[in-house]
């Protein structure tokens, strides 16, 4: 939440608005986005939060007990539909949109993976 919340400052602070992220960046542990997440700035006060799913965010959410033997795709939608909203409440954002897709990476030594987006208005 860190993030979202430093990236909210820039963006209340600049109008510049930003291209869409690399999924290779969101998908790369390693050399990719900063805890591969990325905070985009649509412009007219909404902003979209891009996240990756590597392997490594795979063994930490399903060492969580509350997690285990759900799908992965059971996981995004908790994670979408609990985390998000706690996050929006926070930085006074409304949820205008969220969801998940699968990716095909094209960088070495990078897996393909899932990708969640968050559009959110500022309140």
């Amino acid at each position: 939440m860190d993030i979202i919340l430093e990236r909210l400052k820039e963006i209340k602070e600049s109008d510049d608005e930003n291209d869409n992220p690399d999924t290779d960046d969101l998908l790369d542990p390693e050399d990719g986005y900063y805890k591969q997440t990325f905070v985009q700035n649509l412009g007219d006060g909404e902003i979209m939060c891009w996240e990756g799913w590597s392997d490594y965010c795979w063994d930490g959410i399903y060492g969580q007990e509350r997690y285990k033997g759900l799908s992965k795709e059971e996981v995004l939608e908790q994670f979408l539909s609990i985390r998000f909203p706690i996050i929006a409440k926070e930085c006074d954002l409304t949820i205008i949109k969220s969801g998940y897709d699968w990716y095909e990476s094209w960088r070495d030594g990078v897996d393909d993976g899932y990708i969640t987006f968050v559009r959110m208005k500022i309140n």
